[in-house]
């Protein structure tokens, strides 16, 4: 039996053909430690980062194969429209992400 919280890891997963990610360098299996100077420990940190820079460039820290590298990420704007049918623009960098870990409890 497992026990703890689940989480969704900061991991790349499939990046999309023609993103931003595949356009400035990012790649599956890169683990994000940070988006300009915030310290990232989950997917959804990542998201909420994101979402709020549609074009504007980002300096995201990742871990690919045991080094720690530097990129700078543009998110593409993307449209959403709301459940009032308001439209809003956000960003999306267009990967997958991981599976869902677990966050050991007391």
């Amino acid at each position: 039996m497992t026990y703890g919280q689940p989480f969704i890891p900061a991991e790349t997963g499939q990046v999309r053909p023609g993103s931003a990610a595949e356009r400035d360098g990012m790649k599956t299996g890169d683990l994000i430690l940070d988006i300009d100077g915030q310290v990232i420990g989950r997917f959804e940190d990542v998201q909420r980062a994101v979402r709020r820079k549609p074009g504007l460039s980002m300096r995201i820290v990742v871990r690919r194969e045991g080094k720690k590298l530097t990129l700078y990420v543009t998110p593409d704007r993307i449209g959403l429209i709301d459940r009032s049918g308001n439209c809003h623009e956000v960003g999306s960098l267009g990967f997958a992400r991981i599976g869902t870990g677990r966050v050991q409890s007391g």
